[in-house]
């Protein structure tokens, strides 16, 4: 993607690639980082929408609700851990109104697609 447009915002900076909107806000030690609605980054925890599947990790462990991306909405999922030995069990997860409530344990690697 090409940066289309960079601006300081209170709390952080409003940058643009092509038609994606990217907001990094850093204020107080504290980041989130959003494309559009979808949350991907909260501090530490990360959600990283790929190529129509979601990587997600938490270094100390969360749960927490995440907003899917469209294209993931209404869409039968399947989520679970990833290891050195390949896929692992599903952690605890809800999916309800284009959001996912995700468990995620410290430093497990998940994965989330169609």
């Amino acid at each position: 993607w090409e940066m289309t447009k960079f601006d300081f915002v209170p709390g952080g900076v409003y940058i643009e690639y092509g038609n994606k909107q990217v907001i990094v806000q850093n204020a107080n030690n504290h980041l989130k980082v959003t494309l559009g609605d979808v949350l991907i980054a909260d501090d530490d925890d990360r959600f990283i929408p790929r190529d129509g599947t979601i990587y997600a990790y938490s270094p100390n462990g969360s749960e927490k609700d995440w907003v899917l991306p469209k294209e993931l909405r209404d869409k039968d999922l399947q989520v679970f851990t990833l290891s050195k030995h390949g896929r692992g069990l599903s952690p605890e997860y809800r999916i309800n109104d284009g959001k996912i409530w995700l468990k995620l344990d410290p430093k497990i690697p998940v994965k989330i697609m169609t």
